[in-house]
């Protein structure tokens, strides 16, 4: 007896086909569970992102308002310095003008006094010649004149010379740094 195997066959095809049909079946369920995952997956990274993105910002605002403060502070520093660079140079030019002027005055009075010897000399000198109290010594007009021009000239010279070049100056200095003695 020979089994006809056609129907074995077909018992075999249709369990074949519907195992076919199973996996096709898991096969689609599990592409859309994946499907699904990488749309949760997604959906997580934009809110994390906007949340990043928003922290990120924060940050940098704080970075950007630290810098605004240091620019404000450097600005004041500035100005402070400025300020007291230009009463310094102020002062410094109010105390040069005064030591300038002190000079100038002191400079004033000795030409005077120099001016006034001179001429007191110049004066005798003319009364000796019209009163001819130096013809007897060989004297004449013109000597006389030539003598004080050059006395003039050396007290003018001499008073030139003893004159200060320049207005004095001011040095300043540190002071030496405390040092508290060992024990």
């Amino acid at each position: 007896m020979e089994v006809d195997p056609t129907h074995n066959v077909i018992a075999l095809v249709r369990a074949e086909s519907r195992r076919q049909d199973d996996l096709r079946r898991c096969e689609q369920k599990y592409q859309e569970a994946a499907d699904q995952h990488q749309k949760e997956v997604a959906a997580l990274r934009a809110e994390y992102a906007s949340k990043l993105d928003a922290k990120e910002s924060a940050r940098l605002d704080a970075i950007r308002s630290v810098d605004q403060a240091n620019v404000t502070t450097a600005a004041q520093q500035t100005l402070i310095a400025v300020n007291t660079l230009a009463a310094t140079a102020a002062r410094d030019a109010e105390t040069l003008r005064t030591a300038l002027t002190n000079t100038a005055a002191t400079i004033a009075t000795q030409t005077a006094q120099t001016v006034a010897g001179l001429t007191e000399r110049i004066t005798a000198l003319e009364k000796a010649v019209n009163l001819g109290a130096g013809r007897g010594a060989g004297f004449s007009t013109s000597w006389a004149v030539l003598v004080a021009a050059v006395l003039m000239l050396g007290t003018l010279l001499a008073v030139w010379k003893s004159a200060p070049a320049s207005p004095p100056q001011v040095i300043y200095a540190t002071p030496p740094p405390v040092t508290t003695p060992a024990r």
